[in-house]
């Protein structure tokens, strides 16, 4: 039969600065994803805020003080109410050093992890710490990593996740679309390189002078892209994968 799961990609399209009508999106999305067999779903970098730092600033700090418990609230409920994982990006503060950081929800609701990105692009650098772990995760389906866009330039982290158990890495990204070659490239050589899963989402929309393309995409152990999503657009896909595959090439 097999270890198989169902991976769902929210490709976001998000109102910068509005979070009440992002999280009432994501909830939607992932009402949609697990309708569709979803057993994870993940959303791209900083989903709640939108991302383009030029334009939001500092104001995302302020954003994320007064969202981030209702942003908690609302994600543990849905995947509690609908018995699927969730990983979403999100601003999050501890003392007073923000980090642009991933959580990872379970199927009751629960936060089960964190990730904080520990490679600032440009102009994050003026408003995030970087992080300096790289966990893993235990899910009842097998082990993850989670990854946050930049993070995939430099493959000794998805490596260091491959080494330490990691059967699926979940890559949550803002990719500008002056990149998408790059993008086309990461995504499925680190699946490749360490006979993982790889599933990556990327905002999709026009931000002012910043276009974040879409074009989402899970790639198996063999680098092989098993679902992408398209251009530019709001939407959702699901693909079952095994994990028995990634067992059989690390044998």
């Amino acid at each position: 039969m097999g270890r198989k799961v169902g991976i769902g990609l929210a490709q976001t399209q998000a109102r910068l600065g509005d979070v009440k009508a992002n999280i009432e999106n994501a909830v939607s999305l992932i009402r949609q994803a697990a309708g569709m067999g979803a057993d994870i779903v993940l959303f791209p970098e900083l989903c709640f805020t939108g991302y383009q730092m030029k334009l939001l600033g500092p104001r995302i700090h302020a954003l994320s003080d007064e969202w981030r418990p209702r942003i908690d609230e609302a994600m543990s409920a849905v995947t509690a109410e609908c018995g699927v994982y969730a990983i979403a990006g999100l601003c999050m503060r501890e003392g007073q050093t923000y980090y642009n950081a991933a959580h990872l929800y379970d199927r009751n609701g629960r936060l089960a992890g964190e990730y904080r990105k520990a490679f600032a692009f440009d102009l994050e650098r003026n408003y995030f710490a970087k992080g300096k772990d790289f966990p893993v995760f235990d899910t009842d389906f097998g082990k993850i990593g989670i990854l946050i866009c930049y993070d995939i330039g430099f493959p000794e982290t998805a490596r260091y996740l491959s080494i330490s158990g990691a059967e699926v890495l979940f890559i949550l990204a803002a990719w500008r679309a002056q990149d998408e070659h790059v993008w086309n490239l990461n995504v499925p050589s680190r699946a490749l390189e360490n006979q993982c899963f790889a599933a990556a989402v990327n905002h999709a929309g026009v931000f002012g002078d910043l276009r974040l393309f879409g074009r989402s995409m899970v790639c198996d152990p063999l680098g092989r892209t098993v679902l992408q999503l398209g251009y530019d657009k709001q939407m959702v896909g699901v693909c079952t994968i095994d994990l028995d595959e990634v067992a059989s090439l690390r044998a």
